[in-house]
């Protein structure tokens, strides 16, 4: 049996803060939910928009950097490898989880306002 691993990226809005922890050894592990929106075009014209929420896990200074950066909100960026867990709960009822195991998160820019830009222009200009 081979394995694989299956690469995803995508676009959405953070749905709480960044929850950092440690795990026993120290490292930084961050947990986040991101809001993934998608539109459709519907045969009349008209737009469906479609929301899923994806899980999200960041290891190391990844992790502490996105907690120091992000907040409930921010639109980022993410790549990384989906994987899937399994754990039994104090009931003894199994649940299964897929989260995204993040190799890149960063701030989208796409209608992100920078306040200030005409100002750093005129600067530039003048220099």
């Amino acid at each position: 049996m081979s394995a694989f691993t299956i690469n995803t990226t995508f676009e959405g809005n953070l749905v709480d803060d960044v929850i950092l922890r440690e795990t026993s050894d120290g490292t930084a592990v961050a947990n986040l939910r991101v809001a993934v929106t998608s539109r459709t075009r519907l045969n009349n014209g008209e737009f469906k928009e479609t929301t899923q929420y994806q899980s999200v896990v960041l290891w190391g200074s990844m992790a502490t950097n996105a907690d120091a950066t992000l907040s409930k909100g921010s639109r980022v960026v993410i790549s990384g490898d989906l994987k899937n867990r399994k754990y039994d709960d104090s009931d003894g009822v199994t649940h299964y989880v897929t989260e995204v195991h993040a190799s890149m998160i960063g701030v989208s820019l796409r209608w992100h306002v920078v306040a200030g830009i005409e100002k750093a222009s005129e600067a530039l200009a003048s220099a």
